[in-house]
């Protein structure tokens, strides 16, 4: 059975070394450009659903004790807005739902939005201090045929709020928002968040429930909290597993500058009529006179507001279609100057994220080996190697090729077991097999020899259905495993995580002869003249995270430059990868983006020999790297384990070495 101390180097980079985030965290204030980029603004949906204005309702739920008076500006503009766009309003206490069994105030509210769910077929649950600036706004535009319960970032801190969502009266939404209000029995005894801290793990074990480790770590981040930075600490360790993507199956979080809720402090009351909606932060013991200066969209103390409108509401005079509200014109601004003071705020919050997941270290214990010696039942947890595609490609062997690019004055002797054992391979599978130089194939121009590699991939490729990229010291293991497991009609190009690191693994990728990927691959080759100067920049093992990320996640341009800044300011390997896991927070635990597809730890087709000193399964390996024949050593005789060891060893899984004539079809 296939046994070891799983994740080890994973564990100790991704947390010992954290700490590293903190030396690119103090960065001088020229992102001037930076905050000038727009946010998209949700006009409508893509996928809309059909449902009557009647059919939605807008809920508010208060805590026993607390009365209307306390928000009655927000309430009201809430009111109104419902009774302009014909719908439901309603406003009620946590008790006498059938929810009294729960402590908590904030678990109960979401109790009651479970109970009266039914009767609707969207609620947009609301906290009582967040009122409706814009009565233009629709709820319908917000609303996507795919998605069951809307969530949204919380501007000012690395949380998703549970001020308010959007929610569909579907099986899912009702079985998770119901599972979720009595999740206040998993809250630890620290400084947890209430359900603003809660959401955060439950939906991780919902969404990335393979994910053990990381959840594992986040959730002692969360058991050790202490304070505000703690809780935001754990909120960001788990906010690394959600990454950029917006949407996990039917759970979508709105990023951002994009939610239909913000916090009103952010630009000192002034709002946009071309994109704010809902405003947070109304309390009435907090409101204060506008000031008769000329305001700045800027950051002003949390516990102030300003009334936008000329007065307070009468009711009566709200009817069906009526949006000609009386706004206070001294707090209307324009789109750029309320969303630069945004993309200001969301700079600081992405240096501040950065110095939280620093913070992780102290909070999961003083010492690393201590996390895996208390650990062990994880270390038990089977991975899910891919056994076959959902969806074959019907693809003939001799239409795939095996290439191995060797750099100019590099022979094969070099590393001769693991290129025979690839070339004996695709003899008996019927692959074609390819072993050539980086010369002469018009990739000349290029100087690093890592790029030109790529780039004869994108010579070869046109001729083929797919090509497997292998670095020469990636020898085949397991004959018994195909290619034709791993590719999927749905995906152009498949890379793989390296284990050891929190890096994607450039040794190998599995590319499929399509536009898009002769494309990107071609691109890439080129991507060497954006290495930064004077950095350790690992090439293109480097490159690849920063080319990829912006390929991918083009709307998030300040989580871009801040990994930028890390690589460009990268002097070591703990620099290097300090870098690639800021990238990957934005990749987090999803393994698929569109037609990329990268395979996560221990279950790509590769892995390093290393691991587990050089022992390997029949029943889940396939491929392993590092077997460069001047670090051959002869195969200890006396037992030994499956345990890393060093990196610049290997010993051969083969009795002798290949004849070659021998190695044929079948």
């Amino acid at each position: 059975m296939f046994h070891s101390r799983r994740f080890v180097g994973y564990l100790i980079i991704l947390i010992c070394l954290l700490s590293a985030f903190i030396f690119f965290t103090d960065i001088p204030d020229d992102s001037e450009n930076l905050y000038h980029i727009p946010y998209p603004i949700i006009i409508k949906s893509e996928n809309p659903v059909n449902v009557s204005a009647e059919d939605i309702a807008l809920v508010i739920v208060l805590s026993e004790g607390v009365g209307r008076d306390f928000y009655r500006i927000s309430i009201d503009s809430v009111e109104c807005y419902a009774t302009t766009r014909g719908y439901k309003f309603i406003l009620t206490t946590d008790r006498y739902w059938g929810c009294d069994y729960l402590k908590d105030k904030f678990f109960r509210r979401h109790c009651v939005i479970s109970k009266i769910l039914p009767d609707y077929q969207v609620i947009v649950q609301l906290d009582a201090d967040i009122g409706v600036v814009n009565p233009e706004k629709r709820i319908e535009d917000f609303l996507d045929e795919r998605i069951d319960i809307t969530f949204y970032d919380r501007h000012f801190s690395p949380e998703i709020a549970m001020g308010s969502y959007i929610i569909r009266n579907t099986k899912y939404a009702m079985d998770l928002i119901r599972e979720f209000s009595n999740y206040e029995t998993q809250l630890p005894d620290s400084f947890h968040g209430f359900d603003n801290g809660a959401i955060h793990m439950f939906l991780a074990e919902k969404l990335f429930p393979n994910d053990h480790l990381e959840l594992e770590l986040c959730r002692k981040a969360w058991k050790n909290s202490q304070n505000v930075a703690d809780q935001f600490a754990y909120t960001s360790c788990i906010r690394q597993l959600f990454g950029s993507p917006s949407d996990f199956g039917k759970v979508r979080i709105l990023r951002k500058g994009t939610g239909h809720v913000r916090d009103d402090w952010l630009t000192s009351g002034i709002w946009s009529p071309e994109r704010d909606f809902m405003l947070h932060g109304w309390k009435m013991n907090q409101l204060k006179e506008t000031p008769r200066r000329p305001l700045e969209a800027v950051a002003m103390d949390q516990d102030i507001w300003y009334n936008p409108f000329r007065g307070e509401f009468d009711l009566d005079k709200c009817s069906f279609g009526n949006t000609t509200w009386n706004h206070d014109p001294r707090l209307i601004g324009t789109r750029g100057e309320v969303e630069y003071a945004l993309r200001k705020y969301e700079m600081r919050v992405g240096m501040k994220r950065i110095k939280y997941l620093g913070r992780l270290f102290d909070l999961i214990r003083n010492n690393c080996e201590d996390i895996l010696d208390d650990s062990e039942h994880l270390f038990h947890i089977s991975y899910h190697p891919i056994k076959g595609s959902d969806s074959p490609l019907n693809i003939s062997s001799e239409r795939i090729a095996i290439v191995i690019v060797l750099a100019e004055g590099v022979e094969r002797k070099f590393y001769e077991i693991a290129i025979d054992s690839v070339e004996c391979y695709s003899k008996a599978h019927g692959y074609q097999f390819i072993l050539t130089n980086d010369r002469n194939w018009g990739c000349d121009h290029l100087n690093d020899k890592f790029f030109r590699r790529h780039c004869v991939i994108s010579k070869i490729l046109p001729k083929y259905e797919a090509v497997l990229h292998l670095d020469a010291d990636i020898g085949v293991v397991n004959p018994k495993r195909k290619l034709e497991e791993f590719l999927d009609p749905n995906f152009d190009i498949i890379f793989h995580d390296r284990h050891f690191s929190p890096e994607i693994g450039m040794a190998s990728y599995l590319i499929r002869n399509t536009g898009y990927s002769r494309t990107l691959i071609k691109e890439f080759s080129e991507y060497e003249k954006h290495l930064p100067d004077g950095s350790f920049h690992g090439t293109d093992n480097g490159a690849i995270h920063m080319f990829l990320a912006e390929k991918l996640f083009p709307k998030n341009p300040i989580d871009l430059e801040l990994c930028r800044r890390a690589w460009r300011n990268s002097r070591n390997v703990a620099d290097q990868f300090a870098y690639t896991t800021c990238i990957r927070a934005m990749f987090g635990a999803t393994t698929d983006f569109g037609t990329i597809r990268i395979l996560k730890k221990g279950t790509g087709y590769v892995r390093d020999d290393w691991l587990t000193s050089g022992i390997w399964s029949p029943e889940r390996d396939f491929m392993l790297h590092g077997w460069k024949m001047n670090q051959l050593k002869a195969t200890p005789r006396e037992a030994f384990e499956a345990e890393p060891m060093k990196q610049t060893v290997w010993y051969s899984p083969f009795q002798g070495g290949f004849d070659l004539d021998r190695c044929t079809f079948g």
